[in-house]
């Protein structure tokens, strides 16, 4: 895994041992972060000792006063280290934090997403939709229903985002629309987070609703809000004209 901005982020503060960064940090402060997020690397690493890293790339990812690149850094490594440690759900939360919090930071966000491709984290956490689907998504419209539950992933990707849902009895991998029509009905990475209560209208796979994984496989209808009751989403408008 390559450091190169927290490395120059070391040598530089070791040169400028007065000056301060955008978010009024010295450069001996940005110096110990960057050197903290070192030695967690090296126990993440070479040291084996997961939990200790995850302690230390949360601390630094979670604190307003870390240096963005260092926290990206720091968010990107966590979610690395849960899905090393096989808790993938935490990682999936963790990796999809990067790309709604840090979309500044394109080369992590690139090894993040991968072009979507089967070796991104995302897509070895399961966050990007069920591993059992084709790339097409080969979706046999069947039975409607209607679910409530909390918002457990929410994944843009390339050619169908996916929404997951869970009630804390069962889980629902939903296809939404492709990132860029989410986006012409006004939705962004913000619209919907974790943990955000929806009421989801959905149409169900004919041939069997649940997948290898345990999830049962849907198409989303219309998405609604339920902190404000906005319906942040409704099939029926990607073919409508747009504004």
């Amino acid at each position: 895994m390559k450091t190169t901005s927290i490395a120059a982020a070391v040598l530089a503060a070791s040169f400028l041992p007065l000056a301060t960064t955008s978010n009024g940090q010295t450069a001996q402060q940005r110096l110990a972060e960057a050197t903290r997020l070192q030695q967690a690397i090296h126990r993440q690493d070479a040291a084996g000792d997961l939990d200790a890293a995850i302690a230390t790339f949360r601390e630094l990812a979670s604190s307003p006063a870390t240096d963005r690149a260092v926290a990206a850094e720091a968010q990107y490594r966590l979610g690395q280290s849960l899905l090393q440690k096989g808790e993938l759900d935490a990682a999936a939360q963790e990796i999809m934090a990067l790309s709604r919090l840090f979309p500044d930071q394109a080369e992590l966000v690139s090894r993040l997403t991968g072009n979507g491709g089967p070796g991104s984290m995302l897509a070895r956490t399961g966050a990007m939709g069920p591993s059992s689907l084709p790339p097409s998504f080969d979706f046999e419209p069947g039975n409607a229903a209607s679910i409530a539950g909390r918002v457990a992933g929410f994944a843009w990707v390339n050619p169908m985002s996916w929404l997951t849902v869970t009630d804390g009895a069962s889980t629902w991998t939903l296809g939404v629309a492709a990132p860029n029509m989410l986006l012409r009905l006004g939705l962004n990475r913000d619209t919907l987070k974790l943990g955000d209560e929806v009421r989801v209208d959905i149409t169900l796979d004919r041939r069997g609703p649940v997948l290898t994984d345990g999830k049962i496989l849907g198409r989303a209808e219309s998405i609604v809000r339920a902190a404000d009751g906005a319906q942040v989403f409704n099939r029926a408008a990607l073919g409508a004209p747009q504004p």
